[in-house]
């Protein structure tokens, strides 16, 4: 009989603002029907129980955006706490929206498009944190999952530490 499976427990939030003037630039077209994009992160927040601070500009997504709607995360950028300590975030996931297209235009900030709410669109992902010692390094030993929306401005993710 396998162990109970672990618990979650609320960890902290990260609000991203993407870069609507350099958008999602789709930059290859695959044979399978996918492309490959870039967007940059502009700016935004973060906060939970222990920590909060802000999105340092630079950095980004470089998603693939499959033909069946599946849009695969590879996104790295730093946070800075509040007492200047920087934390890399490099996120790993996926969003399984039924009106994303592959040609980036319900991807891109800025574009007109239908909001799912939250419960109708599966956005996870799965976050590494690379920080000094110090009172942040929980971040860098433990496993996380995320929930993310999706809004105007960009991503709002919520991260719960695997117990």
């Amino acid at each position: 009989m396998p162990p109970a499976a672990p618990g979650l427990e609320y960890a902290l939030s990260v609000a991203l603002e993407l870069d609507h003037a350099f958008g999602a630039v789709r930059t290859a077209q695959m044979a399978n029907g996918s492309a490959y994009g870039f967007i940059a992160v502009k700016g935004g927040w973060f906060r939970g129980p222990n920590i909060q601070g802000r999105a340092i500009p630079g950095g980004g997504d470089w998603p693939t955006i499959r033909a069946n709607g599946v849009a695969v995360f590879d996104a790295s950028y730093i946070l800075q706490a509040d007492d200047g300590t920087n934390i890399r975030l490099h996120n790993r996931g996926l969003r399984v929206d039924p009106e994303l297209s592959v040609d980036g235009s319900t991807f891109v900030p800025g574009v007109a498009r239908t909001f799912h709410e939250p419960k109708d669109v599966y956005f996870r992902v799965t976050p590494l944190f690379d920080v000094e010692e110090g009172p942040h390094d929980w971040l860098a030993k433990r496993v996380f999952v995320g929930i993310g929306e999706r809004r105007e401005s960009g991503n709002l993710i919520h991260y719960y530490a695997v117990q």
